[in-house]
């Protein structure tokens, strides 16, 4: 439904979900409420997710600085990325990415 309304609305071209995702919100014209609760699940069913991407939020999507907030080494923190890139295909060093994620776990730290 997603990818039929965003044709319907004239736009073509190669999109990523996660663009989709973000245009689809704004419109309000498809019902994402099933994918929202499934990836915010999953966002709070793994290891420091929700305050990986709280703190690459802050950080400007920067791991070194990101790593440094968490207390994790860099390389710790990459592995946690590349497990969630591999679990969801959400890239959160893509800031697209980065911004789906964090518009899921908004509700949980405001």
């Amino acid at each position: 439904d997603l990818f039929k309304t965003w044709w319907r609305h004239g736009h073509q071209g190669v999109h990523t979900f996660s663009q989709l995702y973000l245009w689809s919100m704004g419109e309000r014209l498809v019902d994402l409420k099933a994918i929202k609760e499934c990836l915010h699940q999953m966002i709070l069913d793994q290891d420091q997710i929700q305050e990986i991407v709280l703190s690459l939020w802050e950080n400007s999507a920067v791991l070194t600085k990101t790593a440094q907030q968490l207390y994790l080494h860099r390389n710790s923190l990459q592995y946690k990325i590349d497990k969630w890139e591999e679990l969801t295909g959400l890239q959160l060093k893509e800031l697209t990415d980065l911004t789906l994620c964090y518009q899921l776990i908004l509700p949980d730290i405001l």
